[in-house]
């Protein structure tokens, strides 16, 4: 048995509110092939926990609709992002990666995005085995 298949998941699907024929897949640790179905318009919203944990889900929703769904299975990853610990993020596909272009909720405007990411990247790198990196 591969571990690593122990810790992808398709998490959950929900409709949207505000668009009730939408409906979102949230992946929870996603393979590239979930990263790449799940980007049909070029781009990801994600939720990312300092514990290491990745949901990816489409930009049609947005982060806090989607944490509000995400919390009726993940609690502590939700209370991490309620109170700044985890990341938000948008990143669009740029080749085989997706660039965050913006981050939410760590104390940093978006504008400061590349600022931010010479200080913090590092802490953020485990990121990189989904192909999620950051401006330089």
């Amino acid at each position: 048995m591969n571990i690593k298949q122990l810790l992808e998941e398709f998490l959950m699907g929900f409709k949207t509110s505000y668009r009730p024929k939408e409906y979102v897949e949230v992946f929870k640790n996603p393979t590239s092939k979930e990263m790449n179905d799940s980007i049909n318009i070029g781009e990801v919203r994600y939720i990312a926990s300092p514990r290491e944990i990745l949901y990816v889900f489409k930009p049609i929703v947005t982060h806090f609709p989607a944490a509000e769904e995400i919390n009726k299975k993940d609690k502590k990853t939700i209370k991490e992002f309620w109170d700044g610990k985890a990341l938000g993020g948008i990143a669009k596909k740029k080749g085989k990666w997706f660039v965050t272009t913006d981050i939410h909720n760590v104390g940093v405007d978006g504008n400061d995005i590349k600022e931010w990411s010479n200080k913090n990247a590092s802490k953020w790198k485990w990121l990189e085995k989904y192909n999620i990196g950051f401006p330089k």
